[in-house]
């Protein structure tokens, strides 16, 4: 009987090692319910977001080294910040460089262009990436648009899915 426990043991330990890879899909996929914006690895470093329950995938993303939140837009030319958000990570631009006319849902806005040291999702860091503060009061939220997306080999939305893959 003792034979035949550890038999299993090694049966159950090689099958593990064997589907690691599946194992840790499952791993992901089961935080990524749990918590949904939360960036999962997937195998060949693409990174896996899950949709929210109001329809919208909003991501959780490390600039110049700090979280912030990011509705993904695909429709946005830019990664924009709100004002508020870009204070927080030390960003302050003046009123005079409001400059960059944008389009918005509520009509035409003004932002500030900058540059982020470093925009990370998941394993996916991308450097020097342009982005625009908007004016304070005139954006709900940070969106996370072409300015980054285009950097990506590929983005796709697959069901409730959103897989992001590296450069």
């Amino acid at each position: 009987p003792q034979a035949l426990a550890w038999a299993l043991i090694g049966l159950a330990l090689v099958i593990g090692y064997s589907y690691r890879d599946q194992i840790q899909g499952v791993g992901g996929r089961v935080l990524g319910e749990l918590r949904p914006g939360s960036a999962v690895s997937g195998p060949g470093g693409g990174v896996t977001i899950t949709r929210r329950s109001d329809g919208d995938f909003r991501v959780e993303a490390e600039v110049n080294g700090r979280v912030q939140p990011f509705l993904f837009d695909t429709g946005a030319s830019s990664v924009v910040l709100t004002a508020e958000n870009a204070a927080a990570l030390g960003l302050t631009p003046a009123a005079a460089d409001f400059t960059a006319r944008v389009s918005t849902a509520n009509g035409i806005a003004y932002a500030a262009p900058i540059q982020l040291d470093s925009l990370r999702i998941g394993t996916i860091t991308e450097r020097r990436v342009n982005a625009m503060v908007a004016r304070p009061g005139s954006l709900a939220g940070n969106l996370l648009g072409q300015t980054f997306l285009t950097r990506l080999s590929a983005y796709e939305v697959r069901g409730d899915r959103l897989i992001l893959s590296p450069p």
